[in-house]
């Protein structure tokens, strides 16, 4: 898990470096939209099939957050210190929710149920 978790910070980053560099590209704001949606049915409906493409999947939508996030840098700031901004905050959240998690289905498996529609219709909210 630690290894994953280093990987997707590496991969936000360096999504983040790009979007500096570049145009942001098409429909990356639904692609964003749409990690938060399946992110929601993760946690809904827990699988450990498919763990690979899941992963890839995920360093996808990783990438896609870090280059929203470094097409959206104000161009006086540097990029090194906003990178450590954004990417902490990110895996900041990350743990949040990896604790969160944990509580609520130590309190009750609905209230992890629960959690993960919220997070799924909050992504559906977010493309209208």
């Amino acid at each position: 898990n630690l290894l994953r978790w280093a990987a997707a910070a590496t991969v936000l980053a360096l999504g983040g470096y790009i979007g500096l560099q570049t145009k942001t590209f098409a429909l990356i704001e639904v692609m964003i939209a749409v990690s938060v949606i399946l992110l929601g049915f993760l946690v809904a409906f827990p699988r450990q099939k498919h763990i690979v493409s899941l992963s890839v999947l995920i360093g996808l939508f990783a990438f896609c957050h870090g280059h929203s996030h470094g097409y959206e840098m104000a161009r006086s700031a540097h990029f090194y210190e906003y990178a450590m901004g954004f990417v902490g905050a990110t895996m900041l959240l990350h743990l949040i929710g990896f604790f969160s998690a944990v509580i609520f289905n130590k309190l009750h498996p609905v209230l992890l149920r629960i959690s993960g529609a919220g997070i799924a219709l909050a992504g559906v909210w977010s493309l209208t």
